[in-house]
């Protein structure tokens, strides 16, 4: 598929009306997750959380499978599903937490090495980043598991700027990016300083949040590794993961959709090959809605119990996004 058979990229990156969009978004995003950071976390989790799972893993068959040779594709979802197994191990306490995290992180090494000879075929900086990202994730289930499973976490919320990138060509491609290095760059920075909450120190109701969420210092692990929990900036650092965590969901719900190549390309004489046979967008966007109510029943009568359950669906994307960005650096489409 060439990019000539994209849609278009303006309706995200190219009128005045989108940026405004976008800053009142931004905004309201930031203040949310200054005052608000427990209840912002927890209900934006619990009503968009397992539904941009699907969104975004739609998006990645749409767009990506015809990019994945069928025999690397099925060793790719043959790992992933270890990695759910040893998750599970863990929540069924037969695996200690150090254990379980460095197993996990061990197997998303085999994602990126069973990529790596692709990388290695187009060769320079690409094949680097591979490496790099090998060495990162063999380091860190040996010598700090748990700390980099949580910074993979943070880190996950800037995988739409990917994403984008690879959809997005030229001039629009540009301008997505230095908005994207404000958004998801300065801003979060910005946040994690404490300046916005000493600011807003007044107006701040940190704790407050879904009745079964618990205290915010209990959550805090979900973002902030545990030697910085205890320090003066952990719920500025838990704040700014949160606004993250927020235009993530947006990017993926919202802008994502309108990149994506639909089964009409099929007709066009495209590449697109999706393996999964998703449903007309009308019965999708409706089922949507119901996954969305059922997610928040469920995390209003039992937080806890639902987080870990959605935890399942969390990281079998989160962990396939690797190889597939990886893959986009290195195939273009109709490569």
């Amino acid at each position: 598929m060439s990019s000539r058979d994209l849609p278009s990229p303006v309706p995200v990156a190219a009128t005045g009306f989108t940026f405004v969009f976008v800053f009142v978004f931004v905004v309201a995003a930031a203040l949310a997750a200054v005052l608000f950071p427990l209840a912002t976390y927890a209900l934006t989790l619990a009503v968009f959380g397992l539904v941009h799972v699907v969104v975004e893993l739609r998006y990645v068959d749409r767009r990506f499978s015809s990019r994945v040779p069928w025999r690397l594709g099925t060793t790719l979802l043959l790992v992933l599903g270890a990695i759910v197994l040893v998750r599970l191990l863990g929540l069924a306490a037969m695996l200690g937490r150090e254990p379980q995290a460095a197993l996990e992180l061990g197997l998303v090494g085999a994602l990126v090495l069973l990529v790596l000879p692709v990388l290695r075929r187009v060769g320079g900086l690409r094949a680097l980043v591979g490496l790099a990202l090998l060495g990162l994730l063999v380091f860190g289930a040996l010598r700090a598991p748990l700390p980099t499973l949580v910074l993979f976490a943070v880190l996950h919320n800037l995988t739409p700027v990917g994403f984008l990138a690879d959809a997005l060509e030229g001039r629009a491609r540009r301008r997505a990016l230095l908005l994207c290095a404000l958004v998801f760059g300065l801003v979060p920075l910005g946040i994690a300083s404490g300046l916005p909450a000493r600011a807003l120190a007044g107006w701040s109701v940190a704790g407050f949040s879904l009745p079964d969420a618990g205290r915010l210092d209990a959550n805090l692990g979900v973002f902030v590794p545990s030697f910085w929990q205890g320090g003066v900036r952990a719920v500025d650092l838990f704040s700014a993961a949160v606004y993250l965590q927020c235009l993530h969901y947006a990017v993926v719900i919202h802008v994502l959709p309108r990149l994506a190549p639909g089964p009409e390309t099929k007709d066009a004489g495209t590449t697109n090959a999706e393996r999964i046979p998703w449903p007309a967008p009308r019965a999708f966007a409706v089922g949507l809605a119901g996954v969305a109510a059922v997610s928040f029943a469920a995390f209003f009568l039992a937080f806890s119990d639902a987080r870990a359950v959605y935890g399942l669906f969390a990281l079998a994307h989160a962990w396939i996004e690797i190889p597939v960005l990886l893959l986009a650096l290195a195939v273009r489409p109709g490569g």
